[in-house]
Formats: C-alpha cells, sequence, structure tokens
C-alpha cells in the first residue's frame, strides 16, 4: 500500500509538469509560427515597398522626359533656330537609314559572295535587331503622331 501511494503520489506530483512541458512545447511552436508570419510579412512589406519605389522612379523619369519633349517643341521667336530645331530629328533619322541601308547592303553583298544564292542571303539577312530597328522607327515616326493626333498624348 505504500509502494501504491508513493506510485499514485509521484504520478499526481509529475502529470502537472508533464502537461506544463507539452504546453509550454505548444506555446513555443506557436512563437516560431508567429514569428515566422511576421517575417514573411515584413518580407512583403518591403518587397512592396521597393516595388512601389521602382514605379516612383519610373514616373519621374517618364515626366522628366515629357518635360524634356515638351520644352523641344517650344519655339524661341529666332526663325533658323527654330528650323535647325525642327530639323535635327528628320535629319538624324535619314542619316541614320542611309548608313544602316550601305551597311545592310555590304552585308547582302558579303553574304551573296560567300552563300552564292540569293535566298539564302535574303533568309539571313533580315534579323531581330533589324525588325527592332525597323519598329522603333515606325513607332517613333507614325504611332506616336497618330497617338497625338488622337489626344492620348500631350
Amino acid at each position: 500500500m505504500v509502494l501504491e501511494s508513493l506510485i499514485g503520489g509521484a504520478l499526481t506530483r509529475l502529470a502537472p509538469e508533464i502537461i506544463g512541458l507539452f504546453r509550454s512545447k505548444a506555446d513555443r511552436e506557436h512563437e516560431f509560427r508567429m514569428a515566422k508570419l511576421g517575417y514573411d510579412a515584413a518580407e512583403r512589406q518591403v518587397d512592396m515597398r521597393m516595388a512601389e519605389l521602382a514605379v516612383t522612379e519610373r514616373t519621374g523619369e517618364l515626366n522628366a522626359m515629357m518635360e524634356a519633349i515638351k520644352a523641344q517643341g517650344k519655339r524661341t521667336g529666332i526663325w533658323i533656330a527654330d528650323a535647325l530645331s525642327a530639323l535635327v530629328r528628320p535629319l538624324v533619322t535619314y542619316w541614320w537609314m542611309l548608313l544602316y541601308t550601305a551597311y545592310k547592303a555590304a552585308t547582302l553583298i558579303a553574304a551573296y559572295r560567300t552563300e552564292g544564292s540569293v535566298v539564302a542571303t535574303l533568309l539571313g539577312a533580315w534579323t531581330e535587331a533589324d525588325m527592332a530597328i525597323l519598329s522603333s522607327i515606325l513607332a517613333f515616326w507614325f504611332v506616336d503622331r497618330a497617338l497625338r493626333r488622337q489626344g492620348n498624348l500631350r
């Protein structure tokens, strides 16, 4: 009977301690999960703030570019300065197209001499870079003006 009392007393004394251990383990796991959620939320907030800053920076760049373009379009009142200012972009475009056409012609001639086939030469001559250059020029001269006429650009 004494042994049973001893074992019973020990078990009743140890039971709250064992329950406390399980409870503290569960509390630590809960705290860990909450800390991880807090860390993840803070990480997302930092990412969102970085994205906001990038958008703000890009908006500032675009606004500065728009102001520069508006300033270029203003007339000075001096006809020679206004004429030169108006001719810069078209002349640069013509100059670039002349140089680029000469370069492509030389490339085509060299490729034809190497390949000996007109079809192979023409297929190899048109690259993605050529398409990008042509698209940029067409967008600048035609799309930009069409949007301005519609009032979508100022």
